[in-house]
């Protein structure tokens, strides 16, 4: 998700109104990914530092 962001912004010149509803879903589907029990311990390691860095 977040190499996905990182192309689609360097493709085009982001403003204000693409940006948040842009953080908003990456910031969602990192608390998905944290609710999954199927991914090991050191995945929702680092899915939590991700989404505490963008916080």
């Amino acid at each position: 998700i977040l190499k996905d962001a990182a192309l689609y912004f360097s493709c085009t010149t982001p403003n204000l109104t693409m940006v948040i509803p842009a953080m908003d879903h990456v910031d969602n589907m990192l608390t998905l990914y944290l609710r999954n029990k199927k991914y090991m311990l050191s995945i929702h390691s680092a899915v939590q530092l991700a989404k505490n860095t963008l916080s």
